[in-house]
C-alpha cells in the first residue's frame, strides 16, 4: 500500500525535504473544526462489569483494594485522562491508496492541500515509511506511536467510562464528509518534526502550477538524499475534470526556465534553496 502527503510550498516544507523530516501537527492546528468530538457515556451494564472486573482483581490484590479500583469514580477519573491524553497527542495525516481510492487522483485533495496545483504530493511506501518513522526518529520522540485509518462516521464517537481504550476512537474517528480524504493517521507525543527513510520516500508528484524554479528546487533537494525516486508532473487531461501524470521533464524546463544557451548542470546548481527564498520571498 502507498501513503500520500499532498502539501504547499513554504520555508519550512523546504527545510523538511532537505532534512528527511515530515511534521507531526497539534490537533488544535488541524483544519477539521470537529477534531476530537465524541460522546461520554458514564456508565453502561455498570453493575455487571464491575462484577467481572472485581472477581478479576480481587485474585492478585486485596478484596478492599479491588473495591477501590473498580469504583465509579476511580474508572471515570481513568477514562478522563485517556480522553486528555489523546486530545493532547500530535497528527500526522496522510491519504492511504486502495482498490476503491487512489487520492492522488483526486482534485480536491489537490485543490485543498496542494494549492490548487501549486503544491506537491509525496508517495511513500507505508510499511517502510511508518517502520521508519521508529527507527530512524528519536525514541523519545515516536513513543508509543499509534497508527490507524480514519473512521467516518454521521456522529461523534462515544467513548465509554468502563473502557478506557474507546477513547483511542476520538483521535481516529471523523465525520463522512471528508471520506474522500481516506485518511491514514499517526500520533505521537511530540509536536513537530519526526525523521523518516529518504528511501521510504517513492515518487514525487509536482503540481503544473508550481513555478518551474521551486519544481527545480524539490528535485534537487529530493534527488541528493534518494537518486531511486521518481518524479512526475500533475497535469489536466484535456478535455475532462480529471488528473493525469506525466513524466518530469527536467531538460524541458530548464530549457524554459534560462534557454538552450546554459548548460544543465550550471543551470542545476545555481538552483539552490537560498538562491529560491530571495528570488522568491518564499517565508
Amino acid at each position: 500500500m502507498k501513503l500520500f502527503k499532498f502539501s504547499n510550498v513554504d520555508m519550512n516544507k523546504l527545510a523538511c525535504l532537505q532534512s528527511s523530516h515530515i511534521w507531526f501537527a497539534s490537533q488544535g492546528s488541524c483544519n477539521d473544526p470537529f477534531e476530537g468530538s465524541h460522546l461520554f457515556s458514564e456508565f453502561d451494564n455498570y453493575d455487571e462489569s464491575t462484577k467481572i472486573m472485581r472477581r478479576i482483581v480481587s485474585q492478585v490484590i486485596s478484596s478492599e483494594a479491588a473495591e477501590k479500583l473498580v469504583s465509579a469514580e476511580h474508572v471515570e477519573k481513568h477514562t478522563k485522562n485517556e480522553i486528555s491524553e489523546y486530545q493532547g497527542r500530535s497528527v500526522l495525516s496522510m491519504s492511504l491508496s486502495c482498490a476503491e481510492k487512489l487520492p492522488q487522483f483526486n482534485n480536491l485533495m489537490w485543490s485543498h492541500y496542494a494549492d490548487a496545483m501549486k503544491g506537491y504530493c509525496l508517495q511513500f511506501d507505508k510499511n517502510s515509511f511508518v517502520e521508519s518513522i521508529y527507527n530512524v526518529g528519536s525514541i523519545d520522540a515516536v513513543e508509543e506511536l499509534h497508527c490507524d485509518v480514519i473512521q467516518y462516521s454521521e456522529n461523534a464517537p462515544i467513548v465509554h467510562a468502563m473502557d478506557p481504550r474507546s477513547s483511542q476512537q476520538l483521535i481516529f474517528s471523523k465525520s463522512e464528509c471528508w471520506e474522500y480524504e481516506n485518511e491514514y493517521r499517526l500520533t505521537s507525543k511530540c509536536v513537530g518534526k519526526h525523521s523518516y527513510d529518504p528511501k521510504s520516500l517513492e515518487k514525487v508528484i509536482l503540481g503544473f502550477s508550481m513555478p518551474i524554479e521551486q519544481q527545480l528546487l524539490i528535485f534537487n533537494v529530493i534527488s541528493s538524499n534518494n537518486k531511486d525516486v521518481v518524479f512526475e508532473e500533475a497535469v489536466l487531461k484535456q478535455g475532462t475534470y480529471c488528473i493525469e501524470f506525466v513524466d518530469f521533464d527536467i531538460e524541458h524546463k530548464i530549457n524554459i526556465l534560462n534557454g538552450k544557451s546554459y548548460a544543465r548542470d550550471e543551470i542545476m546548481g545555481s538552483v539552490s534553496l537560498g538562491h529560491i527564498i530571495r528570488r522568491k520571498g518564499l517565508s
